[in-house]
């Protein structure tokens, strides 16, 4: 068996470039940042204070629930609103990911305790 250490050393970059890819400017809802608790941006008192909100800062955002306060407030966080193309906004290097759905937006969304969050759809 030969060794190739020069193929070996291409190998070894494609994955390190592959895991930049994985990094910050390609993560997914849940690892956004909007999830992250602050007292003064999280709070509500009416359903009027609650959006739906997106980053445009990485690849692969979908909406999440949160404040007004903290829409505006964060950096790179838009409003959401459906049928807007945010693909210019987003980082040029999503160009090249390849995102799963999103899932279903929520019917809504509400201040409940002083929280926002999805209403409750049961029976």
């Amino acid at each position: 068996m030969r060794c190739y250490p020069a193929l070996q050393r291409a190998l070894i970059v494609i994955v390190l470039l592959l895991g930049a890819l994985s990094g910050d400017a390609c993560r997914s809802q849940g690892s956004s940042g909007l999830d992250t608790p602050d007292l003064a941006l999280d709070a509500c008192n009416l359903d009027s204070d609650c959006v739906l909100a997106i980053r445009v800062d990485v690849c692969c955002p979908c909406p999440e629930i949160t404040t007004q306060v903290r829409a505006r407030e964060t950096k790179g966080v838009e409003i959401y609103t459906p049928g807007r193309d945010y693909g210019p906004l987003l980082p040029a290097d999503c160009a090249h990911v390849a995102c799963a759905p999103c899932p279903p937006l929520p019917a809504g969304v509400e201040c409940s305790a002083g929280q926002c969050r999805a209403p409750e759809t049961g029976p």
